[in-house]
This record gives C-alpha cells, sequence and structure tokens, in this order.
C-alpha cells in the first residue's frame, strides 16, 4: 500500500487574529505525489469571520520555482468581498517556535473574492529545507499569522479621543536611527534598528536577539535568502 502524506491543523488565539499550523508527515511522499503546480490544501479555518486554507506547493507553485516550496494563502469564503488581511508565513523548528530568518510576511493585501491566493512563490529551496534540521522525521511545520483588518463602524460619540500617533513615532525612530544597536545586511544592503522594539514586535526576533542564538546576534547579522525590499517591508511592518 502505498504511503500518505498526512496533514494536521491546529490553531491558536482568538478574534481577529489566528495562527495556524499546517504540520506535513511524509515530506518525501508530498515531493513524490504532488507534482508542479498542484497543493497539498490545509482543512478549511476561521479568522475574523471569513474561512480561509493554506495552500502547500512542495514542487513550487509555478515551473519557475519547481527549486522552491510555495505557500499561499486563500480565501475560502462563498461570499466574502475584498477582505484586507496582514498574514505572515513561518517555518517552525522542533520546539514548535518560529525559525529566525524563515519567515516571511505579506502587508495590507486585499482578497477579492473565494479562490483568490496570495503567498510566497519562493518562500524556502528545497535543497535548504532538505538539509536542515526543520525536516524532521521527515514531517516539516509551517506556520501562518493571519491578522483580518476589519473597517470598523463609527456611532455615538461621548468622548472624543485624538488617534494613536504611535506608529509615526516609530517609523521616526527607524528612519532616524538614533540608538539603532542591531545591523543586518541583506541583499547588499545595510539596515540598523532597535533590538528592543523588534523583540517586543516580535517573537521571532525576541528569539533571535534575546533567545539561545543572543551571543550570535552580537555582531552585524547577514540575511542570505532575503532580498532587501523585503526585508525593508518587514522591518516597517514590525
Amino acid at each position: 500500500m502505498a504511503k500518505r502524506c498526512k496533514i494536521s491543523p491546529s490553531i491558536v488565539a482568538e478574534s481577529e487574529q489566528r495562527s495556524y499550523v499546517l504540520k506535513v508527515e511524509g515530506y518525501t511522499m508530498a515531493k513524490k505525489q504532488f507534482e508542479t503546480g498542484k497543493p497539498v490544501v490545509s482543512a478549511p479555518f476561521n479568522v475574523g469571520g471569513y474561512s480561509w486554507v493554506v495552500k502547500w506547493h512542495p514542487n513550487g507553485g509555478r515551473t519557475e520555482y519547481a527549486e522552491f516550496i510555495s505557500v499561499y494563502l486563500a480565501l475560502h469564503s462563498a461570499h466574502a468581498k475584498h477582505v484586507k488581511v496582514n498574514f505572515w508565513f513561518s517555518v517552525l523548528d522542533k520546539a514548535g517556535e518560529p525559525v529566525p530568518l524563515r519567515c516571511r510576511p505579506v502587508v495590507g493585501h486585499i482578497f477579492s473574492s473565494k479562490g483568490s491566493n496570495w503567498g510566497h512563490h519562493d518562500f524556502i529551496k528545497k535543497a535548504d529545507l532538505q538539509g536542515s534540521n526543520y525536516l524532521r522525521v521527515d514531517s516539516v511545520s509551517i506556520k501562518c499569522d493571519v491578522t483580518v483588518l476589519k473597517h470598523i463602524q463609527k456611532g455615538s460619540k461621548f468622548v472624543v479621543v485624538a488617534p494613536s500617533d504611535l506608529h509615526i513615532h516609530l517609523q521616526d525612530l527607524l528612519n532616524s536611527m538614533d540608538e539603532a544597536d542591531v545591523t543586518f545586511h541583506v541583499g547588499g544592503e545595510r539596515f540598523s534598528a532597535h533590538r528592543t522594539v523588534l523583540a517586543a514586535r516580535s517573537s521571532v526576533f525576541k528569539a533571535e536577539l534575546f533567545g539561545a542564538m543572543k551571543e550570535k546576534a552580537r555582531g552585524p547579522i547577514e540575511i542570505d535568502d532575503m532580498e532587501a525590499d523585503v526585508f525593508k517591508s518587514l522591518l516597517r511592518f514590525i
């Protein structure tokens, strides 16, 4: 009897923000069964009142990305229109934590209708995964953090509160590089940032900068598998 690829989901958190973990057991068999362009599709899960699925391509979503694993988030609700979402794909380590530098964000994407999907054609090279410790006993786990951005209806107001300008202050801090204490080298470009801000906004950076690997993060951090524009967007997203 042929071996099968087993998919095990788990959902954590609540409200408009949720995390979905796609665990693929039988990665080698999945590569044989699903050719380029053919995805492993997760069970539907709900976030923000909408149904979603994760599409995972073990041999790439397109011919030109056949050497990569591709991942996409797809809107599954039948009558949904123009749903704006932030989402973030990451590979999990053996402890179930996101692997630093193996995380890819998408900011403010609008899903037009059921079946529309978006993600990363070049999420991770198959050769890189094959030789890593992320692949354990022929299984790999990929996490998708989803935040649905809803329009807030205006009602009666008893107290007028000025809108927060925290995001402006954080952006100014990033742009000015005042007191920046960590440097990243990405795609031939240099980015300076602030450790405490990154750690407060991202569990991935917290693990990288203050966790078990903090000694390696004392000097400039080299990121080889991400484009400079993508990393710049990641910093602004955080």
